[in-house]
This record gives structure tokens, C-alpha cells and sequence, in this order.
């Protein structure tokens, strides 16, 4: 369910039809997950109970999440055992997913290996299909809707917001959701889902086990934002062991126009695996390609370590190309004093006054690195031109003269360069 935090919350027993609450599991938007246990079985359920203090429509809503659950048999999507009524309030049992959610197993930040995360997107992949081809759509697909069940398998749930895809066409939906893993489609002034949204969702949650955080973050406003004009930064230069092919397979799944996308989730998935699979080839014939050396061939005296693989619960972030600021500083501030050289030489040619080419040279020595750090989306070289150019500007405030402004700007920019040449030259 939407945003469950996970805890132990002791009370008073309850009873819900055959089952009586052991203690509550989590809290959602609506609802209050209870560990459940059969009065004569003695087997556990999660009880999922609608708060009284809700709408009608919050009742409907559950409702709908009940008899949607009812018509879906998959071995991936949690199942749903007995719904009823206790004191006017509504509850649903469902299957009890002992290792909780996805979220916990693996926590922001965290980071899985492509083979890993294949393991993950056929599971899933396979249940979003199943329910498109029974013609409904999520609309909520997350890592914190994603449970784990008795055997590590994942498990579906949370369809409280799902709807069929008849009622996209008859009537217009209100945009709800999580804002980190929407579609830009569900973001417009009238909401149109569709398989192909799941299918964005999912691939949020893919690139967010790649690289350890989703493609869009800050504020819901600036999130809200990103979904719809952002696109999904590539980090294949800077990340080892994801495979440029990999990348290529997920930004597809994340195009904002959703035609652009794969046919349907499983095509998405299917994609993925070939490009895993076409990689971990490549990867077998350069091994293969290496030479072999035997415990023969070593020193006598010298032991061999054993070589023993095993899966952690949380995936140990993958080492990273950090990117070289410095070197980029020094690269735009010596490309920017050529491009002032040259206004200059052009001016003087062309036989421009110093009333006109000054402020030429000012805004192109401004414009210019600024662009070049809009460009490269390089956050520090951005803030360091502002700063740059915040100096000058005060001067030139306090002089009352402009020329002081595209001097003092030109020293500073010649010491920085110097400076930053330096540190770049030290850090190879």
C-alpha cells in the first residue's frame, strides 16, 4: 500500500471475520495493514483495514481494490483470501509477505548488478502484463508496492488506485499517483494512463537500481517538472558495470511520448534481457581470451585463494569515474579567453568603437562559460562563473564605471584559469 512504514504497533486484539489481529504492520493513506491470524488454521494474513473516518469515496476506492484482486491469479501479485465487513468497516485479508517491501530489502541509494535487476524486472514484468492483458492498469507501480513474498519472490500489491482501461476512454481521471515514478502523461491537465505509464514506472524503478537514485529528484515542483521537459541524465560514462546497451534499453522505456516506447512491458523486459545477455557474452569471450594461470605455474609456497561468490540482501555500490572538475574549469576558462581574443581582434578589424566592443566582449565573456556549464550540467563550474561575475558587477556598482566590470572580470578569469590549470595538472 501507498507509503506503508513498516512497524510493530501492539493493541488490543481485534477480530476481522476468522482472523484476529495480531498487530498492526504498517499505516498507508487510507488504511491500516494488520498482521492477521486464523482463529482455527492458525495460518497469517495481512489484514488490510479502511479507516472509518474516510469519504465515500475512499470506500469505493477500497472496494475497488478488493474486487480488482479477486479477478487476478498470478504467482507474482499478492492474493487476496477473504474480504468483509467488522462494525461497518471495510477490511481485505491477503496473502502475508513475510520480507516486506522492496523499499526495505533495498534502500535508497542502494545498487544492483544488471543480472540482478533482470531477475527482478522478469517477476514484475510478467504480473504488469498479466494485468494489462485483463485490462487494468496500476498506476502506482514503486518499490514500496513491491513485496516480498515467503520464497524471496516478489509480489504485486497495492492496487488501490488501478483502474480499467474502459475507463479511460469514458471518463477523464484525476492525476493521482507517486510523483517520483508517474508518466508525463498522468501529469497533463486531464490524466490519460495507459499500459504504457506502468511501463515508465517500472523503468524508473530499473534505472533507480542502475545507478542508485532516481533520474528525477529535488522538490515535487521541481520533480513534477523533470518528468515532463527533463531528460534521464546517462551516467554510462561515469558508472562501471552498466553496459551502454542496458542504458539505451531503459531510456526507451522512459521516452516522454509514450508511442515511443516498447509495444508493452514484456517487450520492455524482453529488451533488457537481451542486452544483459548479449553483454555478459562479451564479457565471457574477453575472460576466455585471457590467459590461465595454474596452480603449476606458481612459485612453490604461494597459496591460492578461494574463489566464492555469494548475493548480499543490499548491493554494494559499484566504484565510480569521478568526473574531473578542475580540468573542465581550466578547459572553459582558456576557451573563453580565446573567444575574447578573437571579439577583440574582430572589433579592432572591423574597426568597432570601445563604446560598442566592450560590451560585446563583457556579455560573450559572461555568456559563454555559462553555456558551457548548461551544457555539460556541470553544477560547479556554473556557480563558480555567478560567483565570477557577482565581483565584478559589485565593483563596477561602486566605481560607477563600467569598464572596471570586463576588467577585473578578465583578472580574475586569468587567475582561475591559472589556479585550476594547476590543481588539474597536479590531479593526474
Amino acid at each position: 500500500m501507498n507509503d506503508i512504514q513498516a512497524s510493530s504497533v501492539a493493541g488490543p486484539q481485534k477480530q476481522f471475520g476468522n482472523y484476529h489481529s495480531l498487530y498492526i504492520l504498517g499505516r498507508g493513506g487510507f488504511a491500516d495493514v494488520h498482521l492477521g491470524e486464523h482463529v482455527f488454521l492458525h495460518t497469517l494474513a495481512a489484514i488490510k483495514v479502511l479507516r472509518t473516518e474516510l469519504t465515500f469515496m475512499d470506500e469505493e476506492a477500497f472496494l475497488d481494490e478488493a474486487r480488482i484482486l479477486a479477478r487476478l491469479r498470478h504467482p507474482h501479485i499478492v492474493q487476496v483470501l477473504d474480504f468483509g465487513l467488522e462494525n461497518h468497516t471495510p477490511y481485505l485479508v491477503m496473502a502475508y509477505a513475510p520480507g516486506g517491501t522492496m523499499r526495505q530489502l533495498h534502500p535508497p541509494e542502494s545498487r544492483l548488478s544488471p543480472a540482478k535487476i533482470l531477475e527482478y524486472l522478469e517477476q514484475l514484468a510478467s504480473a504488469i502484463q498479466y494485468i494489462h492483458d485483463m485490462g487494468y492498469i496500476h498506476r502506482d507501480i514503486k518499490p514500496e508496492n513491491v513485496l516480498l513474498g515467503a520464497d524471496n519472490e516478489l509480489l504485486l500489491s497495492d492496487f488501490s488506485i488501478a483502474i480499467s482501461t474502459q475507463a479511460i476512454v469514458i471518463n477523464g481521471q484525476v492525476c493521482m499517483g507517486t510523483i517520483d515514478y508517474m508518466a508525463p502523461e498522468l501529469l497533463g491537465l486531464e490524466a490519460l494512463p495507459g499500459p504504457a505509464s506502468d511501463q515508465y514506472a517500472l523503468a524508473i524503478m530499473v534505472y533507480e537500481w542502475l545507478y542508485g537514485a532516481p533520474p528525477f529528484t529535488g522538490s515535487v515542483d521541481e520533480v513534477f517538472s523533470q518528468q515532463l521537459f527533463a531528460s534521464p541524465l546517462s551516467q554510462y560514462a561515469d558508472v562501471l558495470d552498466v553496459p551502454l546497451a542496458v542504458e539505451k534499453v531503459v531510456f526507451k522505456a522512459l521516452a516522454k511520448n509514450p508511442q515511443q516506447r516498447f509495444a508493452s512491458v514484456q517487450d520492455f523486459a524482453d529488451a533488457f534481457r537481451s542486452a544483459v545477455n548479449a553483454t555478459q557474452r562479451l564479457w565471457d569471450v574477453e575472460d576466455a581470451s585471457l590467459p590461465t594461470i595454474t596452480v603449476s605455474t606458481l612459485h612453490p609456497g604461494t597459496s591460492v585463494m578461494p574463489r566464492t561468490f555469494s548475493q548480499p540482501l543490499r548491493a554494494a555500490p559499484y566504484a565510480k569515474k569521478k568526473r574531473n572538475n578542475w580540468h573542465t574549469v581550466t578547459s572553459c576558462f582558456g576557451a573563453t579567453m580565446l573567444v575574447v581574443l578573437v571579439i577583440i581582434c574582430v572589433g579592432l578589424l572591423a574597426g568597432l568603437d570601445a563604446r560598442t566592443l566592450v560590451p560585446v566582449m563583457s556579455v560573450c565573456m559572461l555568456a559563454f562559460p555559462v553555456a558551457w556549464a548548461w551544457i555539460t550540467k556541470n553544477r560547479f563550474l556554473f556557480f563558480l562563473v555567478l560567483i565570477l561575475g557577482i565581483v565584478p558587477a559589485l565593483l563596477a556598482l561602486i566605481a560607477h564605471l563600467f569598464l572596471v566590470f570586463p576588467v577585473s572580470y578578465m583578472v580574475l578569469l586569468i587567475l582561475c584559469f591559472l589556479m585550476t590549470f594547476t590543481v588539474s595538472v597536479n590531479k593526474v
